[in-house]
């Protein structure tokens, strides 16, 4: 075998195994989102309300009907995917595939799934979030202080617990991002000053948010376990992934709408674009 060959020999190889490490970075995540869904902040229900709304205006014959089939067949056979493929850059940046099996390993034991059991009960509903967002935002945007939010009646074990399970989570910087991304999109010296306010006043009140919507629902041995994981050197790292993700929602959002178009497309679907 010739020097040449030699050479493109070696560079198959290398390609090979190229390929082989970014199929295990992305096969190991997906497996890790699917034992821990709320790891990343994802909303398949959010993702819905906006593909709903994009389709009046994407859709050449808008039928509400056939636009929620469209979505949910888009959701079941090319979203995680399109989603997947946005994540990746950060994934492969911040936290290695012995991490990400390490954190789906600890998701799986019979504590991780019952902890994920009670997280996916108490996220199925934060309309009281939503609601307490939507009040906060007005205020602040009309030259008013919002209440600050007052902490249910529970044991001062539990308190005390939660917040100390709330602060190694990594919650907060991760949600705190979104601000930060929204800032830097050209509003004028008045607006950032409101969003600095509705990022400092959410900043104080996300901990004692948390605290009332997880009483009574997420039990002291979940939050005992959930500060095992959240000391981890993965989980923290898992926290970078998803720090980026939330900073560049935008552009992530856009490019999965973008996807999703072309899906339409390649349905036969008649678009206006």
């Amino acid at each position: 075998m010739n020097k040449f060959r030699v050479l493109i020999v070696m560079m198959m190889f290398a390609a090979a195994l190229s390929a082989t490490a970014q199929t295990t970075h992305r096969e190991a995540f997906k497996a890790f989102i699917k034992a821990c869904p709320s790891a990343t902040n994802l909303s398949p229900d959010a993702m819905t309300k906006a593909l709903q709304t994009l389709n009046q205006s994407v859709l050449k014959n808008y039928d509400a009907t056939k636009s929620d089939q469209l979505i949910n067949n888009y959701i079941k056979e090319k979203f995680w995917d399109d989603m997947l493929d946005a994540m990746m850059p950060y994934v492969e940046k911040n936290v290695t595939v012995a991490e990400i099996n390490q954190l789906t390993e600890l998701m799986t034991t019979n504590e991780g799934k019952i902890f994920q059991e009670h997280q996916a009960k108490m996220n199925s509903d934060l309309s009281r979030f939503e609601q307490m967002g939507m009040e906060m935002a007005q205020k602040i945007l009309a030259g008013e202080t919002p209440d600050p939010i007052k902490p249910v009646d529970c044991p001062d074990s539990y308190k005390k617990l939660y917040y100390q399970f709330y602060e190694e989570s990594g919650m907060s910087d991760s949600f705190l991002a979104i601000f930060d991304n929204i800032a830097g999109s050209g509003m004028d010296d008045g607006m950032q000053a409101k969003m600095n306010q509705m990022k400092d006043y959410m900043a104080k009140s996300m901990p004692t948010l948390y605290l009332n919507e997880s009483y009574g629902i997420m039990t002291m041995d979940d939050l005992k376990f959930g500060l095992k994981v959240y000391k981890t050197t993965a989980w923290k790292n898992e926290m970078k992934v998803v720090k980026d993700i939330s900073s560049h929602a935008q552009e992530m959002g856009m490019s999965v709408m973008m996807n999703y178009i072309t899906w339409l497309q390649s349905q036969g679907v008649e678009t206006n674009i």
